[in-house]
């Protein structure tokens, strides 16, 4: 919800760079230990996860601070763009609309959906 209620705003409001980025999937945060799953699907999702494969933390956090500084060299995405991983949830990065699965991302009425429905919330 939040890539696609950024892409809204970015294109409401085109002086300010907005950017969502994903940090991957990071080692050692014990983000699965926080409660919300128990159990046998706790034991599977760690699974699935070491699996699939982990960057350190300091990887993740580095795509924030690249989102916020988008002036970089290796960081030229557009205003209102979702960042994330080219394949699986570590490596290089790219805009989620290059990717099939991420197609969805660049619907705008999708995003005006979610911007009314936050509104509505608030």
């Amino acid at each position: 919800m939040i890539a696609f209620y950024c892409s809204a705003i970015a294109r409401r409001y085109s002086d300010v760079y907005f950017a969502t980025a994903s940090p991957g999937s990071t080692r050692n945060t014990n983000l699965i230990d926080q409660g919300s799953f128990s159990g046998p699907i706790q034991f599977m999702i760690k699974g699935f996860i070491r699996m699939s494969g982990q960057h350190d933390v300091c990887v993740g956090a580095k795509r924030y601070i690249d989102a916020l500084l988008p002036d970089q060299e290796d960081w030229n995405y557009a205003s209102g763009s979702f960042v994330l991983s080219k394949k699986g949830y570590i490596g290089d990065v790219c805009v989620a609309t290059e990717l099939k699965k991420g197609k969805v991302f660049s619907d705008e009425s999708k995003q005006e959906y979610v911007h009314e429905a936050v509104h509505q919330f608030l």
